[in-house]
């Protein structure tokens, strides 16, 4: 998983990171188990000018932010940027079957029939044994190979923690080097 960018030049992470759907497997057992464990999760794609952007969504999304990420990493005004923005033209949303309560949603760019950008999801911390984040990331790999897309970017990748993303073949890498 290392990627040497120049002669010489030490190992470091791939920056870049992108599914091609062509014949997308799930060639770890990991990965079907994570799908099994959130079998009663339903996934719907809304469109940004669809979607409730409401205060107490915000104000959950942040507190996620806060919590996972660490204060000041995502501020409202960058998070009201992004969803005012270009960059987020649906949203991936993730409900309990059950309860039909929100657990999840995923920020993206869609172009179809090319490429899904998978910029930021947010969810509900507390419900650890879905194991709901990489749920969310696997299970938006199944939706868009299932949807036709060609691509699907996952986002930077320059440091050894954000290798656990690297589990779908085929996959696709750009370090910015030609």
């Amino acid at each position: 998983t290392e990627v040497v960018d120049k002669p010489g030049a030490p190992p470091i992470g791939p920056f870049s990171r992108s599914i091609a759907f062509e014949d997308v497997t799930f060639e770890y057992d990991e990965n079907r188990r994570i799908l099994r464990k959130g079998a009663a999760i339903r996934v719907h794609l809304v469109p940004r000018n669809e979607f409730d952007y409401s205060g107490g969504r915000r104000a959950k999304w942040l507190e996620f932010a806060r919590e996972r990420f660490g204060a000041g990493v995502m501020p409202g005004e960058r998070l009201d940027r992004l969803m005012s923005a270009p960059i987020v033209s649906h949203l991936l949303v993730f409900e309990d079957s059950a309860t039909g309560g929100e657990v999840g949603t995923v920020l993206l760019y869609l172009q179809p029939p090319r490429v899904a950008n998978y910029s930021f999801a947010f969810y509900a911390l507390g419900r650890a044994a879905e194991n709901l984040g990489m749920f969310m990331m696997t299970r938006a790999v199944e939706f868009f190979s299932a949807m036709g897309l060609a691509h699907l970017h996952l986002g930077t990748c320059y440091d050894q923690r954000a290798l656990y993303k690297i589990q779908f073949a085929p996959i696709e890498y750009f370090t910015g080097w030609r």
